[in-house]
């Protein structure tokens, strides 16, 4: 049977969309991916696992993608403390690539010293089943006398000032254990002395995670140091707040006091509508991870009379695109705001863009269960029912979610 011209275009036209989508959808994965590494290397690692998430379903035929996103996600978890992942990722790259042993990874540069880091760990500790084994939650640093004398000397030498020494020091601290966290922690200091910020950074951040209390506050006031050269002001706080010596909080606490003064005079300015919106991304930006900073900032609004609920809309509508500087209490206050002033499906376009419906592992009881009230509100009871059954698969007996179901 003969094929018709019309019938032979219609395949091929079909053929070419099919393939065309199939791009799209590729880059759309890989795109997922690059971001999920920016992610990883700006410290957000909860935004990075997510990525990788979605990119290894969608790339699972790309096997050198593959391996660079087990080896970003199973660092990320790393950081996140959640030993159970990163075993379950590690195994799926063994299996992957064939290895018997981490030693023969191929490994970017970039992360090279975190995946030494982060091995050396596993196969001293999870495959041993001691301390972090099995819960995730302690990593420990190696107990070695020759190590720990030679860690307390370079100690003194920093304390002193005596960088040179320290620098020949730290070689040999290297060759007894370079992946050790007291290393880490060493190296990282005179990086920092040395004004090598970048490095000091990638140093320090693995030691935040050790079971010692003394270097996870001393790493953090470095840290503090680094973030806040960089006006990243909210993790300046974050680790702040980690930092456990009275010494060290000491000459941290003016460093504070400015940031303090900057926080409160840009949630002036935007109470008063004095910054553009590239002012505006920018100060956000500079306190990402301060999930207290949105309320405060409605809280300074709302002083205004009248209220201006519109601006408020808008406000909220751009600060919503930032998921680590609001949390539930400001979603809820700025949904009840417009829903007063007769603007319930402005509400809803809120709740829906928030964090905490787009973000499956941040599904929140008293968000969705708004949000069902909102939907009843506008007589749309189809929507409403979806979204208080999502409300009984979290607690089957919050509130009236039952009643709301049956009838």
């Amino acid at each position: 049977m003969h094929i018709t011209n019309m019938k032979k275009i219609i395949i091929i036209n079909l053929f070419v969309l099919l393939f065309n989508s199939v791009l799209i959808c590729s880059d759309f994965y890989k795109n997922l991916e690059k971001e999920g590494k920016e992610f990883y290397m700006l410290g957000k690692y909860s935004e990075a696992v997510e990525n990788f998430r979605i990119a290894e379903f969608g790339l699972h035929d790309e096997t050198d993608i593959l391996k660079e996103i087990y080896l970003y996600s199973s660092l990320a978890y790393f950081k996140l403390k959640d030993g159970d992942k990163v075993i379950e990722i590690t195994d799926k790259l063994k299996k992957l690539t064939g290895i018997l042993s981490f030693r023969e990874l191929k490994k970017p540069d970039e992360i090279r010293d975190d995946l030494d880091s982060m091995f050396s760990v596993i196969e001293r500790s999870y495959a041993k089943k001691v301390n972090a084994g099995k819960s995730g939650k302690h990593i420990p640093v190696v107990k070695d006398n020759k190590i720990e004398r030679l860690y307390k000397r370079l100690r003194g030498l920093l304390k002193r000032n005596d960088l040179n020494s320290a620098i020949e020091g730290i070689k040999n601290l290297r060759k007894l254990g370079k992946n050790d966290l007291r290393v880490k922690y060493i190296s990282g200091v005179i990086h920092f002395r040395k004004n090598h910020y970048k490095k000091a950074m990638s140093d320090l951040l693995p030691v935040t995670i050790s079971d010692s209390e003394e270097l996870v506050s001393e790493s953090s006031y470095y840290l503090a140091l680094l973030n806040y050269f960089k006006k990243d002001y909210g993790r300046f706080l974050y680790y702040c707040k980690k930092v456990k010596k009275k010494d060290a909080n000491g000459k941290l606490a003016e460093i504070k006091k400015k940031v303090e003064r900057i926080r409160y005079n840009g949630v002036l300015k935007i109470k008063n509508s004095f910054f553009s919106k590239k002012d505006f991304k920018s100060f956000i930006n500079g306190f990402d991870g301060d999930i207290l900073l949105a309320s405060d900032i409605l809280d300074e609004v709302l002083t205004l009379l009248p209220v201006r609920i519109r601006d408020i809309y808008f406000m909220s509508d751009f600060i919503v695109r930032y998921p680590n500087v609001y949390n539930k209490s400001f979603i809820l206050k700025v949904a009840d705001l417009l829903i007063g002033k007769g603007m319930s499906e402005y509400a809803i376009n809120i709740i829906k863009k928030s964090k905490f419906f787009k973000d499956k592992s941040l599904s929140d009881v008293e968000v969705f269960y708004k949000l069902g009230l909102i939907y009843l509100k506008v007589g749309d009871k189809k929507r409403a029912k979806k979204i208080m059954l999502k409300v009984y698969n979290i607690n089957k007996n919050y509130k009236k979610v039952n009643h709301y179901l049956t009838n």
